[in-house]
């Protein structure tokens, strides 16, 4: 979760059982932290609440399930604060909507909805963060040049799950965010309020609504049109199934980079193994760390037409950092 505190434990609003289903499903939580942001998985998908851990101060980053190795999760937090973030997409979390339902399955539907399509993102390879409508307000600066900045992370689509509501601040925020060239999707059912209730500021929602580069998409083809319009972002790293060259779904990722050098956090979500074949543009060397140990291990690697490949493999939960330059 991107949230807008620094160095303490965002919290999600009540706390209740589907919400902590939530925060153990998405497994990604952000903070920030004098101006870096963490965004690390969170894979202890076993407990019955969530597991909030601390890496050199830095909220919620774990990248292990075992709480026996906290050197894992030193090296975690430092891996994780040294290089920018390459994330490009984000999910616009639906608090004002949650505040404001008046059936409790109302809520349970909302945070469903926002887990499955957060999951399924990240299944397809793509990044997400959760920003929250206050940090959007009070930290979003929007332009042409990087999108919608909020920290050091530079998001050039934003995703606007099924909610009941949006305030006029966020409104007006999302309009700057399109008008700047961002790419802006309404997942239905969207929103049909305005600061929670039907009012003069409705003509705010509808013309956001209908802009053309503004994408609202329908129940029935969401699954599809959401991953065509996510192809448009442009992806550094693509893995493939060795034994057929398919795109390997289920493995999710985080990217960072500094200067030459990039680095993904690599976790099988799967409940299969993985042999991957690793895909990137321009000429590369690669290594593999294991998070567990520390150990560095020099990928193989081969160059042609353009790419770099590289090979190996995930065991089922296993998670590694992939380092290119």
């Amino acid at each position: 979760m991107v949230g807008d505190a620094t160095g303490t434990e965002w919290k999600q609003p009540g706390r209740n059982r589907t919400q902590r289903r939530l925060s153990i499903r998405l497994s990604v939580s952000s903070v920030h932290q004098t101006g870096q942001q963490i965004s690390l998985f969170v894979t202890n998908q076993v407990d019955p609440v969530p597991s909030w851990h601390s890496v050199n101060g830095l909220d919620q980053a774990v990248l292990t399930r075992d709480r026996k190795t906290p050197r894992a999760w030193l090296r975690a937090g430092y891996l994780a604060t040294t290089g920018l973030p390459a994330t490009r997409v984000a999910f616009l979390y639906p608090s004002e909507s949650l505040w404001i339902q008046t059936d409790p399955r109302d809520g349970k539907w909302m945070m469903d909805q926002l887990a499955h399509w957060h999951e399924q993102l990240m299944d397809w390879g793509y990044e997400g963060d959760l920003v929250d409508p206050l940090t959007l307000m009070g930290q979003g600066k929007v332009d042409r040049q990087t999108g919608l900045r909020i920290g050091s992370a530079n998001y050039r689509v934003l995703i606007v799950p099924p909610c009941l509501t949006q305030s006029t601040g966020v409104l007006e925020r999302l309009a700057a965010f399109v008008s700047d060239g961002g790419r802006l999707i309404f997942l239905e059912p969207s929103p049909y309020l305005a600061d929670g209730k039907v009012h003069q500021r409705m003509t705010l929602l509808e013309s956001l609504l209908a802009r053309h580069t503004v994408s609202v998409l329908r129940e029935d083809a969401l699954p599809a049109k959401l991953l065509q319009l996510l192809s448009e972002l442009p992806v550094t790293l693509n893995l493939y199934e060795r034994s057929g060259n398919d795109p390997a779904n289920g493995i999710w990722r985080r990217e960072r980079y500094l200067d030459h050098m990039r680095w993904y956090f690599l976790w099988n979500s799967r409940s299969d193994p993985c042999d991957l074949l690793a895909e990137m543009v321009g000429e590369k060397q690669c290594e593999c760390w294991d998070l567990r140990t520390g150990a560095r291990m020099p990928l193989p690697s081969w160059y042609a037409n353009g790419y770099t490949y590289t090979e190996f493999v995930l065991a089922v939960n296993e998670q590694k950092v992939l380092f290119t330059w």
